[in-house]
C-alpha cells in the first residue's frame, strides 16, 4: 500500500515583501494596481505540506497583509494564477523586468473561498444549525440558495449567492430534502465546491513508487499549493485524515496523523486552549462542588479522576 496524495511545494529562502504598484501578470495585458506580494531572491527549499495546513490558511484574514505575508514566509505562493507579473515602469520608455509574485487580490479571493468551505464543514461536522440556518434558505419549497457572508443582503467581490436547488437548477435534488432542513443541502453544495476546485487544481498521475522506482502508481497530484489546500479539505471530509472538534475552542484539529506527532486522545488544539479547558474545568467542579454534588459524581460528569478533582476543590 502506498500514499495516494502526492506533494512537494517550494519556499524563497530570502522570503517575501509587499510591493506597492501596478501590475500586468502574465500572460495577460490586464493592468491591476498592487500592492502584490513579491519573492525575494533565487534560492528556495523544497517542503511537504502538512495535513492540516488548510485550516491554517482559512483562519487567516484576508485584510490582514501581515498574516498573509507570514503565511507566505513558511509556505510559499500559493498559486492557482499568473506568478509572473512586471512592475509599470517609473518613467516612460523605462525598461521593465518581471518578478514572481502574486496580486493581493488573488491572495484575498482564494482566502474568502477557502474560508467559506471551511466554514461550511465546520458547521456540518458540529451539526451546528445555528450557522447552517444563516446561509442556507428555502426561499419557497423548490428554491434552495446558499449565502456568504451568512445572511449577507449585499454584495461584494468576495460574496457568493448560489442556487442549490430549484425547478431549473439541480431539480433532481429537491426530492432528497425534507423543507426546511440545511444540513443535507449544505453537504451537497459543499461537495459541488470542493468538487469544483479539485477538478481545477488537482489531477491523477502516474508516478514511481518510492523508495526503489521500480513500479508506477496512480496518484492526486495538484498543480499549486492551494490544490494542495483543496485537497487536504476533501480529505477531511471524506474522512481520511482524522479530525475531530478541540473542546476549548469548538475548531477542526488533525487527531494522530502520520508523522504528525499528535496523540489519538487530545482534547485541544493548541496549549493555549489546553490551558483555558483545564482553567475552565477547575472552575465548573468548584462549582458543582457548591451545588453538593460529591467528588466521585464531580469526577465522572468532568470525565476526570477523583484525586484531580480533590486537588481542584482544595484551589491546587
Amino acid at each position: 500500500m502506498y500514499e495516494l496524495f502526492q506533494f512537494i511545494w517550494h519556499v524563497s529562502e530570502e522570503g517575501y515583501e509587499w510591493r506597492g504598484g501596478t501590475f500586468t501578470p502574465f500572460p495577460t495585458d490586464e493592468r491591476h494596481v498592487g500592492p502584490a506580494l513579491i519573492e525575494l531572491g533565487e534560492n528556495s527549499r523544497p517542503y511537504k505540506p502538512e495535513p492540516d495546513l488548510f485550516l491554517k490558511f482559512a483562519s487567516i484574514d484576508p485584510n490582514a497583509d501581515a498574516e498573509i505575508l507570514r503565511f507566505a514566509n513558511s509556505y510559499g505562493l500559493i498559486g492557482g494564477g499568473p506568478r509572473w507579473i512586471a512592475p509599470e515602469p517609473e518613467r516612460k520608455g523605462a525598461k521593465t523586468t518581471a518578478v514572481t509574485g502574486e496580486l493581493r487580490s488573488h491572495w484575498q479571493e482564494h482566502l474568502h473561498r477557502m474560508k467559506a468551505a471551511v466554514t461550511l464543514w465546520e458547521a456540518i461536522k458540529a451539526d451546528d444549525t445555528s450557522v447552517l440556518d444563516t446561509c442556507i434558505h428555502w426561499r419557497s419549497r423548490d428554491h434552495i440558495t446558499y449565502e456568504w457572508p451568512p445572511s449577507s443582503k449585499w454584495t461584494t467581490p468576495w460574496s457568493t449567492h448560489a442556487t442549490i436547488a430549484s425547478p431549473g437548477i439541480n431539480s433532481h435534488l429537491l426530492e432528497r430534502f425534507e423543507r426546511g432542513e440545511v444540513v443535507k443541502p449544505a453537504r451537497y453544495y459543499l461537495q459541488e465546491v470542493v468538487n469544483k476546485s479539485l477538478g481545477q487544481l488537482v489531477a491523477p498521475r502516474l508516478l514511481w513508487k518510492a523508495p526503489d522506482n521500480n513500479e508506477m502508481g496512480l496518484f492526486m497530484v495538484p498543480s499549486t499549493l492551494i490544490g494542495c489546500l483543496w485537497l487536504q479539505l476533501a480529505d477531511a471530509i471524506a474522512g481520511f485524515q482524522k479530525f475531530r472538534l478541540c473542546e476549548s475552542c469548538g475548531k477542526p484539529m488533525l487527531v494522530a496523523a502520520e508523522g504528525s506527532g499528535y496523540r489519538t486522545n487530545r482534547r485541544t488544539c493548541s496549549n493555549a486552549c489546553r490551558i483555558r479547558l483545564y482553567t475552565d474545568r477547575k472552575i465548573e467542579a468548584r462549582q458543582l462542588r457548591v451545588q453538593k454534588l460529591s467528588v466521585r459524581e464531580i469526577a465522572k460528569r468532568l470525565d476526570t479522576g477523583v484525586d484531580q478533582v480533590k486537588r481542584w476543590i482544595a484551589g491546587r
